[in-house]
């Protein structure tokens, strides 16, 4: 008799064990999914504040089928151990804690941007509040990763009701369960396929630069000698752009109201002038351009010159607007 209860006793560690096991693994999965998603949305809804609702229902798809594989793990791994509704849901229940576990209480211990801002739960001013919230957090957490658990024990038993069952040399070929596989597919696609495509369509230009606030360059312009006039970028154009930085509509330079922005414009102005770099003024800190020409001569007079940034290109405004 004892020795029947220390092996029920050990079966249900071994149960509770890899119960936890998945659902620490999974929080740590979690954690990583949510610090690359928000390095990749930083700088996008920067460029574009109305980024901001696909980043978010990204999240929330993402936060759901983590939990739900999350359950469906468990289940697979304990699936000896499973015969009734009741310990698939226990499963899921015990894999919950394991990963709400991990997630609520890594960014305590560290300054990680979070998706849920989860960094503000050790402040004392705001622990009752935050109290309720970390049981709210659990409680979503065991809901779907229960909900994951009873998904792959009804599909297991579907299947076991029409078994086909293939032999390769006499031994049953131990297969990964669809829901399982089906729930993978789908993360990676959502993981991968919005920002993938923002991205593009950003590079692409099919994404216009709309901040939430606008910034505006500050500018230097100096005159050397007769025909020589260097514009200067004298700081980014925004805060944490990173490889967005060059994504801009460009400068717009204008003497005395004729565009010279790159070489393209110049031809199309009339005015004897060349510039330096062809492409014109970028948007990066030091980036310079150098004005040639006869029509930049004092003797004709002094020019006006215009220097208009475009962070927002639906809202231009002045960097630089003088005599020289």
């Amino acid at each position: 008799m004892l020795s029947e209860c220390e092996s029920i006793f050990r079966k249900d560690v071994i149960f509770i064990g890899r119960s936890l096991l998945v659902g620490l693994g999974s929080g740590f999965l979690l954690f990583i999914i949510s610090c690359a998603w928000s390095m990749v949305w930083e700088g996008l809804t920067i460029f574009n504040w109305n980024l901001s609702g696909i980043m978010e229902m990204q999240w929330m798809v993402l936060l759901l089928l983590v939990l739900v594989l999350n359950g469906a793990l468990s289940a697979e791994c304990n699936a000896s151990r499973i015969e009734k509704e009741i310990d698939a849901g226990a499963a899921g229940f015990i894999a919950g804690v394991g990963a709400s576990a991990v997630f609520l209480l890594i960014p305590l211990y560290t300054s990680t941007l979070m998706p849920l801002n989860l960094s503000y739960w050790d402040t004392h001013a705001l622990f009752s509040r935050s109290l309720a919230l970390m049981i709210i957090v659990v409680l979503q957490f065991i809901a779907l990763s229960a909900i994951g658990a009873l998904l792959h024990f009804y599909s297991e038993t579907k299947k076991m009701k029409c078994p086909v069952t293939k032999k390769i040399s006499g031994s049953e070929k131990k297969q990964i369960p669809t829901v399982i596989i089906i729930l993978a597919l789908i993360l990676c696609i959502t993981a991968f396929l919005p920002p993938a495509v923002v991205i593009f369509e950003v590079k692409s230009g099919f994404i216009e630069r709309i901040p939430v606030c606008c910034y505006v360059p500050q500018v230097s312009v100096e005159r050397l000698g007769e025909e020589f006039i260097i514009v200067k970028n004298l700081e980014d154009a925004g805060p944490d752009l990173g490889w967005l930085a060059d994504n801009y509509f460009p400068f717009k330079i204008l003497i005395n109201g004729r565009d010279v922005s790159d070489s393209d414009a110049i031809r199309h102005s009339g005015l004897s002038v060349t510039i330096d770099p062809p492409d014109g003024l970028g948007y990066k800190k030091g980036s310079l351009i150098v004005l040639t020409g006869n029509d930049l001569r004092l003797d004709n007079g002094s020019i006006h010159l215009e220097v208009i940034s475009y962070t927002n290109q639906r809202l231009p405004e002045p960097a630089y607007n003088s005599w020289i």
